[in-house]
């Protein structure tokens, strides 16, 4: 972990070294899961990363509130948005020129145009920069209109966060159809759609369905470690 090193040690390792930024989130994901949902679940990603290629990452500490607009309206979600957060990540992939490349990751859908935004500005300059977020994955980790803090995100925090998940107050959300939806969600807000902030069913969640989704999705995203192309949804 970046923190964790001096700035010798950072300076020895950086030419050699990808350094992957975890861009979490801090948003409502229904009743029974917590707020930094998408934190956790990117930050471990990351560090599970680290553990299994030492020596072609390092970590750098997690941006914990990104673009969450569309979840406005829901108590304890914070946001700066698109723009803000694609000005930072640029100044940051900017500060960290002494390393041989930037990745950022995230796990939330929100995050994307700021991290594609970012890209695009530090690539035109010449910067190496990567992002991922995770694909469909196998086709047994996949159920239709599963969008938010239903069955995979639940099984997700069950197999990371166990203590975290209130799984009494799970309940479902409206599924989601049509294919404006997503448009009505970023300028609408998730509130007008679902009254919960559930868009799917967490029923069925367990964590062994969590530990494959982990497995696949660190999978993949070691891959674009091991390739140098990133992921952009599948």
């Amino acid at each position: 972990m970046l923190g964790d090193l001096t700035w010798p040690e950072a300076g020895e390792l950086a030419p050699r070294r990808t350094l992957v930024i975890p861009v979490g989130s801090t948003e409502q994901h229904g009743p029974h899961l917590p707020l930094c949902t998408d934190t956790l679940v990117v930050e471990a990603l990351c560090r599970a990363l680290a553990d299994s290629c030492p020596e072609s990452v390092v970590v750098a500490p997690t941006i914990a509130i990104g673009a969450s607009d569309e979840h406005h309206g829901f108590a304890g979600t914070l946001s700066v948005g698109t723009e803000a957060l694609s000005a930072s990540l640029q100044a940051l992939a900017v500060s960290a020129s002494s390393f041989a490349r930037t990745l950022f990751a995230t796990t939330h859908g929100g995050n994307l145009p700021a991290m594609r935004q970012a890209a695009a500005a530090l690539e035109a300059k010449g910067a190496a920069c990567l992002w991922w977020w995770p694909g469909p994955g196998p086709s047994h980790l996949v159920r239709p209109g599963d969008l938010h803090a239903g069955w995979l995100e639940t099984s997700l925090m069950l197999h990371l966060a166990p203590e975290l998940v209130r799984l009494p107050l799970a309940s479902p959300g409206p599924a989601p159809g049509g294919d404006k939806l997503m448009a009505m969600l970023a300028s609408q807000g998730v509130a007008a759609y679902s009254a919960n902030g559930v868009i799917g069913d967490p029923e069925g969640a367990d964590a062994e369905t969590g530990r494959a989704a982990f497995a696949a999705m660190l999978s993949d995203l070691r891959e674009v470690i091991e390739t140098g192309r990133g992921r952009d949804g599948g």
